[in-house]
């Protein structure tokens, strides 16, 4: 599973704002993204008008969004998967404050580290080059779905099972 996030900001108690995540089925890229509407609890002193202008979500949009505790139920199935991420730190504090109190908990993985433990030193570089140079609007389901192509091209590259 590849994961991705847009936030309120980079502050320590930031909060998703949307969720991007991908998967392989049948050799095919699928992909969800969703809007999340804050819980009451989560902070607007962390709210960031420079980081909305980066990601382009317009709080009103967020509030909008599917309530968080909706989004953190649709997770649960994350469990079933190895879930990785291109900031697995940022990607993990944010899953854990969408998640919080339900369990178990799901552990993100760094993206490069899934990718050398499928392919060699040379196609991770590879897979890692594409990534760098595929270009993606920073939304949480674009980058998560270039993440799995990426993935995909590699393994297919290198005669593997996605």
């Amino acid at each position: 599973m590849f994961l991705d996030f847009e936030a309120s900001s980079l502050s320590p108690g930031s909060w998703p704002v949307e969720i991007g995540y991908a998967w392989i089925e049948a050799n095919r890229v699928r992909s969800r993204a969703t809007l999340i509407a804050p819980r009451p609890d989560w902070s607007m002193a962390d709210w960031s008008e420079t980081t909305a202008r980066v990601h382009g979500i317009p709080l009103a949009a967020i509030r909008a969004g599917d309530p968080a505790a909706r989004v953190a139920a649709e997770t649960d199935g994350f469990a079933r998967f190895v879930v990785v991420s291109e900031n697995p730190e940022r990607a993990q504090r944010w899953l854990d404050r969408l998640r919080a109190a339900r369990g178990p908990r799901v552990l993100v993985r760094p993206l490069r580290q899934a990718l050398r433990e499928r392919l060699d030193d040379t196609g991770a570089s590879a897979a890692a080059r594409a990534l760098l140079r595929s270009a993606a609007l920073p939304r949480a389901g674009a980058d998560a779905e270039r993440m799995a192509r990426a993935w995909l091209v590699a393994t297919r590259v290198f005669g593997l099972a996605a």
